[in-house]
């Protein structure tokens, strides 16, 4: 029995749009025991003439399917797998060249039972991404044998994603259903015993999405930087302002240091890896209210230099 075995590359995750693309390639492969699969190059592979269509966000169920023996030129029936929705269309045909393959676009949304610092985008750099995509492998030569469309459903049995999206890590898990309960089992699809045939044939994806720890450590680092500044800034304001130490007031260090803080810290956030858009729950954190400290600091710095300048030309 032939197996089809997918292999995946990240092409782009799209965190506006919500859309992470992977291009897949596949090809029939023949089981060996232990989890052993051959590749496209192993000449026991089957070789499939008509190809093998791959449906998205389908499923199978069983179907009792007639066909004529050429041996006896009689009727005979088996249990097989037909797909449920008959008006679908498949997204990629595979199995006849190498370079066969097909491209989805897989939308993510909350992980379940996330919130606060797990919100996608809202909650940079801790969010959590999750999405799923299901697949059916139709064989035509089957499903021609069985003279009825679909009704050719074998399993994929192996995935893998190659690659890897730039700030981002991109996890995956697989449920294959044509095994049952069992990982282990091999179906049969000649059986005659409904019973032996799990209930559905599909392979379901779920996919999870994160930043990796350089991203959580270099937007952390932001957020330090701009407080230890904006705090720092404050102290001298303080001191100059309040105080009345005047003589600080002299030159222009402490205005320009100020004016440069103020367009500096907003300018930090460009520099973090894969950061959303202006919004996030970081820049109500390290960045908008150090902008505003630093901006009500320069204007007292301000202030007080003008009272200093008018002070002396009313002495003079």
């Amino acid at each position: 029995m032939a197996y089809i075995l997918l292999q995946g590359s990240l092409i782009n995750f799209d965190m506006e749009k919500r859309i992470l693309t992977i291009s897949w390639v596949g090809y029939p492969s023949t089981y060996y025991g232990n989890g052993q699969f051959g590749d496209i190059y192993d000449p026991d592979s089957p070789k499939v003439r008509d190809g093998i269509e791959i449906y998205r966000d389908v499923s199978s169920e069983r179907y009792n399917a007639t066909y004529i023996s050429g041996a006896d030129n009689e009727t005979h029936w088996q249990w097989t797998y037909q797909i449920d929705n008959r008006t679908a269309k498949p997204i990629g045909v595979i199995g006849m060249h190498p370079w066969d393959g097909f491209d989805t676009d897989i939308m993510f949304t909350q992980k379940e039972g996330r919130g606060g610092w797990r919100q996608p985008l809202l909650g940079y750099p801790f969010d959590e991404w999750h999405g799923e995509v299901v697949f059916v492998a139709n064989n035509v030569s089957l499903s021609n044998h069985f003279n009825v469309n679909m009704t050719g459903v074998i399993e994929i049995a192996d995935i893998g994603i190659t690659d890897r999206a730039l700030n981002w890590l991109i996890a995956l898990e697989s449920n294959n259903t044509c095994r049952g309960t069992d990982p282990h089992a091999t179906i049969d699809l000649g059986t005659l015993d409904e019973n032996t045939l799990p209930p559905s044939c599909h392979l379901k994806i779920e996919f999870e999405a994160t930043r990796p720890l350089v991203v959580i450590i270099c937007a952390i680092t932001a957020v330090i930087v701009n407080w230890t500044c904006t705090i720092f800034i404050f102290i001298i304001t303080c001191e100059t302002v309040f105080m009345r130490r005047g003589y600080m007031l002299q030159g222009m260090d402490i205005l320009s240091m100020c004016f440069t803080a103020l367009f500096a810290l907003p300018t930090i956030r460009s520099l973090l890896p894969g950061a959303p858009a202006y919004g996030a729950k970081i820049d109500l954190i390290g960045i908008l209210p150090c902008t505003l400290i630093v901006a009500l600091c320069t204007v007292c710095i301000s202030v007080s230099k003008l009272k200093i300048r008018r002070t002396t030309q009313k002495e003079e």
